[in-house]
C-alpha cells in the first residue's frame, strides 16, 4: 500500500498524462463544433442557425456546445483569432518583399483569390455575423487594424506619432476596401476581380508611394 505523500506523487503523475490527452479531446471537439457550424451556416445561414443545430451537426450534445462557445459568434471570432497570424504574416510579407512596383502590387492582390475562395465559407458567414453582431465586428476591425498597424510599421519605422496615424488610417481603409473587393468578387461571385484589383493596385501605389516619400 502508498504512502499518502507516494499516493499523492502518483495522482499528479497520472494527472500530467491525462490532462494533455483530455485537452486533445477538447480541442478536436471544439474543431469538430466550428467545422459543423460553418457548414450549417451555409446551408441555413448564420442568423437562422441555432446552437443545438450545430451542436447536432457535431454530433455533440448541447451542454458541450456551451462548455466550449457562451454564444455562436464566438465561433466566427474563435476563427477570426485563429486566421490572424496568418493575416499579420502575410500583410508583412507584403510591405518587405511585394509592393516594389505597382506590377508587384497588383500580382499580390490577385494572388489572395486562391485563400479566399478556399475560405469562403468562413468569409460568408463572417460577413452576415459582422452585420448583426458588435462583438465580431469590433474583433474583426481589431485584427484587419492590428494589420495595417504592422504594416505601416514596415514601411515607415521612424516617423511622428501624427504621420504615423495618418498613413495608419490610410492603410486601413485600402485593407478594408480590398477585403470588400474580395468578399463580392469572390465569395458573392458578383464583380470581375482582375480589373478591381488593378484599380486598387493604383490606389496602393498612391498610398505607399506618400508614405515612403
Amino acid at each position: 500500500m502508498l504512502r499518502p505523500e507516494e499516493a499523492e506523487l502518483k495522482d499528479r503523475k497520472d494527472a500530467t498524462v491525462v490532462s494533455p490527452i483530455r485537452e486533445a479531446q477538447a480541442r478536436m471537439t471544439r474543431d469538430r463544433i466550428v467545422e459543423a457550424a460553418f457548414q450549417a451556416f451555409s446551408v441555413k445561414g448564420y442568423q437562422a442557425t441555432s446552437a443545438t443545430e450545430i451542436a447536432s451537426a457535431a454530433g455533440a450534445s448541447r451542454a458541450t456546445f456551451y462548455l466550449h462557445f457562451a454564444t455562436k459568434a464566438e465561433i466566427i471570432v474563435d476563427v477570426i483569432e485563429r486566421n490572424q497570424t496568418e493575416l499579420f504574416q502575410r500583410y508583412t510579407l507584403f510591405a518587405r518583399e511585394c509592393c516594389g512596383t505597382e506590377r508587384d502590387i497588383c500580382v499580390w492582390l490577385m494572388g489572395n483569390i486562391e485563400r479566399w475562395k478556399g475560405e469562403s465559407l468562413h468569409y460568408q458567414a463572417m460577413e452576415q455575423a459582422v452585420a448583426t453582431e458588435p462583438k465580431v465586428a469590433q474583433r474583426w476591425i481589431d485584427s484587419i487594424s492590428e494589420a495595417a498597424t504592422r504594416f505601416t510599421r514596415e514601411l515607415d519605422p521612424a516617423s511622428s506619432a501624427d504621420h504615423f496615424n495618418d498613413n495608419h488610417r490610410a492603410v486601413l481603409a485600402l485593407m478594408i476596401q480590398f477585403e470588400r473587393v474580395m468578399f463580392f468578387s469572390v465569395v458573392g461571385n458578383l464583380l470581375d476581380v482582375e480589373p478591381f484589383c488593378r484599380v486598387l493596385a493604383a490606389q496602393w501605389w498612391a498610398v505607399l508611394s506618400r508614405i515612403r516619400g
